[in-house]
C-alpha cells in the first residue's frame, strides 16, 4: 500500500471515529472551570429530569445551545436559571460520593445519542414498546418519559425512589432498570463509561455544592487511535518525501 493510500484510509478513519465520538444534541462540550445554568422543560414530571442546560458567561448571558441532561443526586439540590460552575468532571459524585456505574452510563449514552426510539430500542429490554423513549420536544409524554428514565437513573445511582402511582411510568422505569443490571453484570463493560461524565457543580461565589448532573464527552478510546493512525501516516508521508 502506497503512503498516499494509507494517508487517505487514515484520513477517513480519523473522520469516522469524530462522527462516532460526537453525541447526537451536543454542540459543544463542557470542561471543568465553565460557567453554566440550568433550565426547565416542557411537560417535566415531578423532581428531576430533564434538565436544558448551556454555557454562560459571567454576567449569566448565555454563550451556547442548549443541551438535554439529567441529575445523578436525590439528596442535593439545585435552581434554574441560576448560575453555577463546573467544579470538577469525573465519575463520582463529590457530596454523596456515589460512583457513575457502566449500567446507567450505557442508558444515558443511548438517551443522548437519539436511540431509545422505535426500533432501535431492542437493547434496552424485551418489551420494545414500554422501552420507547419520546423525544418531541413539546410531548406530555416526553415529560413522562423523562420521569421514568429519571427514576431508573437514580435506581442506578444507589438510590431507592418511589416509582409512583402512574403504571405506564413504573413499567418504562423498571425496564430502564431492569437494563442496567444487566449491563453492569456484563463481561462487556467498559472502563471509560461511554463516555458519560458527572458534572461536579458548585456555587462560583461561595463554593456550596449543587446537585450533580450528567453529560457526555467524546470517548477518547476512539480518538486516541485515530490520532496515531493519522500520525503513523503522516510519518511515513514524510519519510517518502526525504528519500
Amino acid at each position: 500500500m502506497s503512503y498516499r493510500t494509507l494517508l487517505v484510509v487514515a484520513l477517513v478513519a480519523f473522520a469516522t471515529c469524530l462522527t462516532s465520538a460526537k453525541v447526537a444534541e451536543a454542540s459543544f462540550i463542557v470542561k471543568a472551570g465553565d460557567l453554566i445554568r440550568l433550565y426547565d422543560t416542557p411537560n417535566r414530571v415531578s423532581n428531576g429530569g430533564e434538565f436544558g442546560y448551556g454555557l454562560v458567561n459571567s454576567a449569566g448571558t448565555p454563550i451556547s445551545s442548549q443541551l438535554r441532561t439529567f441529575c445523578c443526586e436525590m439528596d442535593e439540590f439545585m435552581n434554574f436559571n441560576t448560575t453555577y460552575k463546573i467544579a470538577s468532571i469525573g465519575t463520582v459524585t463529590k457530596d454523596t460520593n456515589r460512583s457513575l456505574t457502566v449500567g446507567v452510563a450505557s442508558l444515558y449514552r443511548q438517551w443522548h445519542d437519539g436511540l431509545m426510539s422505535g426500533a432501535n430500542t431492542v437493547t434496552l429490554g424485551s418489551g420494545a414498546n414500554s422501552a420507547v423513549y419520546t423525544y418531541n420536544t413539546n410531548a406530555v409524554q416526553r415529560g413522562k418519559d423523562g420521569r421514568a428514565l429519571q427514576l431508573a437513573i437514580w435506581k442506578g445511582m444507589g438510590y431507592n425512589p418511589d416509582l409512583g402511582s402512574d403504571a405506564a411510568i413504573s413499567a418504562k422505569a423498571n425496564t430502564w432498570i431492569s437494563y442496567i443490571s444487566s449491563m453492569n453484570s456484563s463481561s462487556n463493560s467498559t472502563s471509560d463509561f461511554f463516555g458519560v461524565r458527572i458534572m461536579n457543580l458548585v456555587n462560583p461565589t461561595t463554593g456550596a455544592k449543587i446537585q450533580d448532573q450528567l453529560t457526555a464527552v467524546p470517548e477518547p478510546g476512539s480518538l486516541g487511535v485515530a490520532f496515531c493512525v493519522v500520525a503513523g501516516a503522516g510519518a511515513l508521508a514524510r519519510r517518502k518525501r526525504t528519500r
